[in-house]
């Protein structure tokens, strides 16, 4: 288990909102949202760090396959406002020649699957 400490804090940026993941079991499995609701089971910002710093450890199904341009998935237990007043959550990018991109922002989180710490439908 892995004890993760606070997420990352972009300059300019503030957290509105975040769950903490507390004993994580480096487990994590990805979901179709049915709503903008945050799961219990969602994981936050801090999960999406340790995932960056420990790209070995990114679930395969995340990754992207020769042919798709780009993979995402939301972390969405951490909600920011950024220096410009959006309200938004982190998103890991992987790029199947590049690997995985440090991380994007995306404004409602819905349109790639979320990272969560329970296995659920995709």
């Amino acid at each position: 288990m892995t004890n993760l400490g606070n997420p990352y804090i972009p300059a300019g940026w503030e957290v509105l909102d975040h769950r903490p993941d507390g004993q994580w079991r480096e487990e994590a499995f990805i979901y179709r949202p049915e709503d903008d609701r945050v799961s219990p089971y969602d994981l936050s910002a801090t999960a999406l760090d340790w995932y960056v710093a420990n790209p070995d450890k990114i679930p395969r199904n995340w990754k992207n396959q020769p042919g798709e341009v780009v993979r995402c998935v939301v972390f969405r237990a951490t909600k920011y406002r950024t220096a410009g007043g959006n309200i938004v959550f982190r998103e890991l990018h992987w790029q199947y020649w590049l690997g995985p991109l440090r991380w994007v922002w995306s404004y409602a989180g819905i349109a790639c699957p979320i990272a969560s710490a329970a296995r659920r439908p995709i």
